[in-house]
Parts: structure tokens; C-alpha cells; sequence
């Protein structure tokens, strides 16, 4: 099998349900990891790239890559290729005394979970193994220097130092995620930075106020794809922008999705 790494991209709030009952303030929570984070499901993934594909592949190529229909008599057929769940690696948080509004911030164990997953599915393109945790000190977040003609910005509210030289240089060779602007947080407790929650409502129903919350647009999440063929059938040089989870007429779960190029062949290692 051959292993492709897809980045994905919220280019708008995404609200994947989680399907539990709660009795919290919020009525409809994202789906979350063990460790709190956002997450999208194999089973929401495989279902969202099959409604999407089905108007750019022939019946032949969708029933190879996603099996057969499910239907009332037989389920699934699964298809040849294997779809992983999507995994949190950053989101935008608010900037002030910044020219920019906000910035993509990630945590090193986010990031390190990454390349361990990577490393054992041999498609690791970025050279590293493992990031280090950089010195602190009293704050929460390390932004990149060019952040440096603005030192007195803050993310959150909160006082800010730089990343060093050595540490920017180690966490830049993952800008195909990060972008050339980002912080690194030293924790992003979901108690302490919640998802954002927006209140919804539907005229002429009398419970027509209900409160649901999102991950906010620009946040940054990756997938892997296993499939027997080393050059991936989903052609997402063409067909990047899918829509995942609810809401899509509302604008909700529109979702750049990029393959990360391996060094050399396919299933490139690390270094």
C-alpha cells in the first residue's frame, strides 16, 4: 500500500457534530480526540470525498477507491483504499498590537504526534523525526521573528516572546502547515482557548435557538490515504475544496484539501 498525506484547510468554520447528548450550555459539540482536540472521523472523511467525487469519477473508479453503495440488504463493500481520521494540528487565535488579525497557532506535542504517525507509515517528507519544546520562560506563546517590528504584540491577550533562531529554524521546515507566520503555544487547554460557539436558529420553530459550536476557519487539520496505486486516483490538483460535515448551506465545512509532495518517491522517509 502506498501512503499520501493530505493537509486540510478550513477555509470556513467547520462544524463536524459529534452526536452525543450533553448538558452543557452548548447543544451541538464538534467531534474531539481523546486529548479534547477536533477531529473528523474516517467514516466522515470517506463520506464527504465519495458525495464530492461521485460528480468527477465514473462508477468503476468510485467503486474501486470507496467500494460499493451500502444498501438495505448489503453494507459497505470498503474499497480499496483506507481512510484515516482527520488530526488537529493548528488554529487561528486572536492577535492584538498586530497588523494582523490573527495567527496559526500549533502545540509541539500536536506536531511531534504527527510525525510519529508519519515515520510509521513511512511518509515522512520534512526531515525531522521530532521538535524540541522551546524555552518558555513566563509565556504561553513563542511567535515567529517576523513578528519583531511588533514587540509588543500579544496573542489572546496574553504577553508574547519569539521563537530563537535554532528553534524557528527546526519548526519552519513544517511551513507547508504552519505558514511563514505562526506561534508555537506552550498549551492550548480547550478550557482555557474554547472553540468558538455560535447561536443558530429556524423560524416558525418554537425551540428555534440552539447553540453550536465550530472550529474556526483557517484552523489546520492532516489525513492519511492508504491505496495501492502510488499516484493517488483523487485528483486534488483539480478537486481540492470539499465540504465536510453539516451545514453546507450556510457556507459551513468548505475545506482546502492539498497533498504534501514526498521528497523523492511516494512514501519517502525522513532523514
Amino acid at each position: 500500500m502506498n501512503t499520501t498525506l493530505l493537509k486540510m484547510e478550513c477555509l470556513t468554520d467547520l462544524h463536524v457534530d459529534s452526536g452525543e447528548s450533553n448538558y452543557n450550555i452548548i447543544d451541538n459539540e464538534v467531534q474531539k480526540d481523546l486529548n479534547g482536540n477536533p477531529t473528523v472521523h474516517s467514516s466522515g472523511i470517506k463520506g464527504a470525498m465519495r458525495e464530492y467525487f461521485s460528480e468527477h469519477l465514473d462508477k468503476d473508479s468510485l467503486e474501486k477507491i470507496f467500494g460499493k453503495p451500502s444498501t438495505k440488504d448489503e453494507a459497505d463493500g470498503g474499497g480499496k483504499y483506507k481512510f484515516f481520521d482527520a488530526k488537529f494540528i493548528a488554529r487561528p487565535l486572536r492577535l492584538a498590537n498586530s497588523v494582523h488579525p490573527s495567527v496559526l497557532v500549533a502545540t509541539v506535542p500536536a506536531l511531534n504526534d504527527m510525525l510519529y504517525l508519519l515515520d510509521c507509515f513511512n511518509c515522512n517528507p520534512f526531515g525531522i523525526h521530532e521538535l524540541p519544546f522551546p524555552n518558555f520562560g513566563k509565556n504561553n506563546f513563542l511567535v515567529t521573528a517576523n513578528f519583531s517590528n511588533e514587540t509588543k504584540t500579544k496573542v489572546e491577550g496574553e504577553p508574547t516572546g519569539f521563537l530563537s533562531a535554532a528553534e524557528e529554524y527546526k519548526f519552519s521546515k513544517l511551513r507547508l502547515f504552519l505558514g511563514e507566520r505562526f506561534a508555537i503555544a506552550k498549551e492550548l487547554a480547550p478550557s482555557r482557548y474554547p472553540l468558538p460557539v455560535t447561536a443558530r436558529n429556524k423560524v416558525g420553530d418554537e425551540n428555534n435557538l440552539w447553540y453550536e459550536e465550530v472550529v474556526p476557519a483557517k484552523s489546520v487539520f492532516f489525513t492519511l490515504i492508504l491505496s495501492p496505486e502510488p499516484n493517488l486516483e483523487l485528483d486534488f490538483a483539480l478537486h481540492n475544496i470539499i465540504q465536510f460535515g453539516g451545514n453546507a448551506s450556510i457556507g459551513r465545512g468548505f475545506t482546502k484539501c492539498s497533498i504534501i509532495p514526498m521528497p523523492a518517491a511516494q512514501n519517502g522517509g525522513a532523514e
